[in-house]
């Protein structure tokens, strides 16, 4: 998964976009699950973002099916390393 961010100036919303190409996952329930994913935890954790931000999550790699904590984990990862969210372990415990 890649994570691009552009921040915006305070008092904006912050915004979403989801890329899943056919070449990486070629059945349609495969890219729907992804995009779902990606929707449930902006929109769980948008309330925690330290700046509002324009962001577009892109799904990279052949694996057919990602769970749900690993979505979490590694989104939340990437969100901290570009300083738009903070993320530890315990966050990720409590979910």
């Amino acid at each position: 998964m890649a994570l691009h961010v552009l921040r915006k100036a305070p008092g904006t919303r912050s915004r979403l976009g989801i890329v899943v190409p056919k070449r990486v996952a070629k059945l349609a329930s495969e890219r729907n699950h992804f995009k779902r994913l990606a929707r449930e935890f902006f929109r769980i954790h948008e309330k925690d973002f330290e700046v509002p931000c324009d962001m577009v999550i892109r799904r990279i790699g052949a694996r057919k099916h990602i769970e749900h904590r690993e979505f979490e984990q590694v989104a939340g990862r990437l969100l901290a390393e570009a300083q738009i969210m903070a993320w530890t372990e315990k966050a990720e415990e409590s979910g």
